[in-house]
């Protein structure tokens, strides 16, 4: 995954790779599967993980389709990952300016960091 960005995995009825993971998956009736890969600006984000319980071989053009799919739930992963960073970093700048008022609150100290007191004391 971590190379290809798609792993298709067709007749799972076959499948002898993870014996303990397959085995319970056929039991519940996986016959395909695939995993894409979910990356934004070089980034990855996430991965997104399809079953088929009906056909044991996943066509190209599922893939295509999936391969879109995932296109556009890792530009809205990403920008939701932007969004939620730049909230971080305002509520961070905020607590900062907070802290930086009580300081100058305290220490009676003006905006370029100079005494406001009129004896020029700390």
């Amino acid at each position: 995954m971590r190379h290809e960005g798609i792993v298709v995995m067709n007749r799972g009825d076959n499948v002898q790779r993870w014996p303990r993971y397959f085995s319970r998956a056929r039991d519940l009736g996986l016959r395909s599967q695939m995993g894409l890969r979910l990356y934004a600006e070089r980034e990855t984000v996430g991965g997104l993980n399809l079953y088929a319980t009906r056909d044991v071989n996943i066509d190209a053009e599922v893939v295509h389709v999936a391969q879109l799919f995932a296109d556009h739930a890792a530009l809205a992963l990403g920008k939701a990952r932007h969004e939620d960073d730049l909230r971080a970093a305002t509520m961070s700048q905020r607590a900062i300016g907070q802290a930086v008022g009580l300081v100058m609150a305290r220490y009676d100290l003006s905006s370029d960091g100079r005494s406001n007191s009129l004896c020029g004391c700390p």
